[in-house]
């Protein structure tokens, strides 16, 4: 048995057997729960082998890279990318929304048998004229033994979104205007019938006919479950970089860009060298500290190369209340910016090296006081001693230091006291590229010396969850 199969916890395991009893399920844990993992949990009591998991883009790499790891190559999963890619006949398939309604894709999505077919962030199906909805509930639902849909938010506006899924599930068989009338508070207005909302007498009907599909567990129910910090490793899918832009001092150095663009890629092939022979290691971990100056700008472009991705997902995140805040670290002031130019609509706050110390206690007090201002983006070196970010429980790293216990400390700028939830850490990484390798050594470094400190001041060690989404 190896180590992700026993740290799952009482009531991840029992999520896992709920699903794996339903051939029709919803789980609607709160986010942050660990539902990917239930789901990985329940596909091996199963023993599914031809699965296909439909989320949203900017998930696609998560779900590839947890169920490999959970199942390794016995899956086989692909991952189509563009319009014209195809899904082969065999094996397991990761899907973006976007992606299976073409026609192409859908074609080939609908022509297979799977034993399970699984709508992360199910709440993408509602509508009842969405053509990713019409796919699934009229096409793909007849084709999968075991049908299971995830989301924390399954109901984003009103109860009318879960017609389908009562439906299609077999648990009502009122058509859509039926089961309004019945349950829903509707207006006549001039632009048409509008939901203002549940009948409260249908409450606890409503309530009965969810029991019988629905799982749904809160944070608070599970406290005492949950561990005082994880961390795990994100891949995010890169993106093309603006060299002009970002890395202009470089060129001002006299430096061509086709030089620069050589430059980074021997810096990044003779670091994918050294943590080869160096590996996951206490010598992986000391390779990576030797690297930090020879890599600088590798590091900057990897870091640079995840900025839309990360930030596309944090924005989804806040926008759905997965958290109130967060604090998001890199190391290069031109990952900060970028960041903070895909973040404008949500106003970050910002930490430089450098900054007046005025400046920067004001950053600090408008992040931990004022309800509005949900993200600081931060320098490790800037922010990782003497502040306190316990505002917030969420933690991410764009960029991490080369040298372990700077992340750490920069870690516990926000698991420290008086923080009251459990912290979630992660590291984001480039899939399929060198920065992966790195910041698994980085996940485990800061994970072990977490618990040093924790064993020195009498605090319960920390668990590591790879597959809390």
């Amino acid at each position: 048995m190896n180590e992700r199969e026993t740290e799952y916890r009482a009531y991840q395991l029992d999520g896992s057997i709920f699903l794996a009893t339903h051939t029709r399920a919803l789980l609607a844990d709160h986010p942050g729960l660990g539902k990917t993992f239930q789901t990985l949990q329940a596909w091996r009591f199963l023993g599914c082998r031809r699965v296909l998991v439909l989320c949203p883009s900017i998930a696609r790499y998560v779900w590839l890279r947890q169920s490999e790891q959970f199942f390794g190559p016995g899956l086989n999963f692909t991952m189509p990318l563009k319009v014209t890619d195809r899904v082969p006949s065999t094996g397991s398939a990761v899907v973006s929304y976007d992606l299976a309604i073409q026609n192409g894709i859908s074609t080939d999505l609908v022509s297979r048998e799977w034993d399970c077919v699984v709508a992360a962030e199910s709440h993408y199906l509602n509508g009842l004229t969405a053509k990713r909805a019409d796919l699934f509930w009229r096409h793909l639902v007849p084709k999968a033994k075991y049908l299971w849909c995830l989301s924390g938010t399954p109901a984003r506006n009103h109860m009318g979104e879960m017609w389908s899924m009562l439906y299609h599930f077999g648990i009502i068989k009122q058509t859509y205007w039926e089961y309004a009338e019945s349950f829903l508070d509707l207006r006549q207005t001039l632009f048409g019938t509008k939901v203002l909302g549940t009948k409260k007498a249908m409450v606890p009907q409503l309530a009965d006919l969810f029991s019988r599909f629905m799982l749904r567990r809160t944070k608070g129910e599970v406290m005492s479950q949950l561990p005082a910090i994880s961390f795990s490793v994100v891949p995010v899918e890169p993106a093309p970089v603006d060299m002009e832009l970002w890395f202009d001092a470089a060129r001002l150095a006299q430096i061509s860009l086709d030089e620069l663009e050589h430059k980074i890629a021997e810096e990044m092939r003779a670091a994918d060298r050294v943590i080869q022979i160096a590996g996951n290691s206490d010598a992986g971990a000391l390779a990576i500290t030797g690297l930090a100056q020879k890599c600088d700008m590798s590091r900057r472009y990897m870091g640079l190369q995840k900025c839309p991705m990360v930030a596309e997902l944090i924005k989804y995140e806040l926008k759905e209340g997965h958290y109130d805040k967060i604090v998001i670290f890199a190391w290069h002031k031109a990952v900060i910016d970028f960041m903070a130019m895909l973040l404008k609509d949500y106003s970050p706050n910002i930490l430089y090296g450098g900054m007046l110390i005025s400046r920067k206690d004001r950053a600090v007090r408008k992040f931990q006081t004022d309800p509005k201002v949900r993200i600081l983006l931060a320098n490790i070196a800037a922010a990782g001693v003497a502040i306190d970010l316990t505002a917030a429980s969420e933690v991410a790293f764009v960029e991490a230091s080369y040298t372990p216990g700077d992340n750490v400390q920069a870690v516990l700028r926000v698991h420290r006291d008086p923080q009251t939830k459990p912290v979630r850490c992660r590291f984001f990484s480039v899939h399929g590229s060198v920065d992966d390798e790195i910041q698994k050594i980085n996940r485990r470094k800061a994970k072990d010396l977490i618990e040093v400190f924790h064993e020195a001041d009498g605090n319960s060690p920390v668990v590591h969850n790879p597959f809390a989404d």
